[in-house]
């Protein structure tokens, strides 16, 4: 079998983790996804890294892990970098990797704050990309052909707002209820 790119950095940034620093300036490896296949869980990648490094399933996926983790998902990636896609991508490929990733992160699997942070990252990559580049056309930015409703995000990976808004925020309501209780 032909060697995959993406293995062979992966398990280089598994023996010396140092090199993450060094491979965030780099560009992606070929063979990313079987990487992302790996992480969301699909057998057939897992077996077939188990052929091509003679690592047991355990192994192999920590190190898929942490290749996504410390060089694709890292704060302030591009968003294409965290989609795990290069420009001038076919949609159909960063849809692919975005089902990967989502696959993994999800929260619904997993309840783990740390994968709701990470998913937040990749559905706010997924929506900044540019999508005209690919040649399946650009994303529509519709939900149905009739309802022409604005996309919308979902509460459950919702950012927090920022500290001095919530007490803003409170300080109305006190107001409010201040107003109410009058004597």
């Amino acid at each position: 079998m032909a060697p995959n790119r993406a293995l062979d950095a992966a398990l280089a940034l598994w023996r010396a983790p140092r090199l993450a620093r060094m491979m965030r300036s780099q560009p992606l490896p070929e063979g990313l996804t079987l990487l992302l296949r790996i992480v969301s869980g699909e057998p057939e990648a897992r077996a077939e890294a188990q052929r091509l490094t003679s690592l047991d399933e355990d192994a192999i996926i920590a190190v898929a892990e942490l290749y996504v983790l410390r060089v694709m998902l890292f704060r302030g990636a591009p968003p294409r970098r965290i989609l795990g896609v290069e420009s001038g991508s076919k949609r159909s490929q960063i849809r692919r990797h975005l089902g990967y990733l989502m696959r993994w992160l999800h929260p619904d699997r997993s309840a783990s704050p740390w994968r709701a942070g990470f998913a937040r990252r990749v559905l706010d990559a997924w929506h900044r990309v540019d999508m005209e580049a690919g040649e399946d056309g650009p994303l529509p930015l519709t939900i149905g052909p009739r309802n022409r409703r604005p996309m919308f995000l979902i509460p459950w990976i919702a950012v927090p707002p920022k500290r001095a808004a919530r007490i803003r925020f409170l300080g109305v309501w006190r107001k409010l209820w201040r107003w109410e209780h009058r004597a």
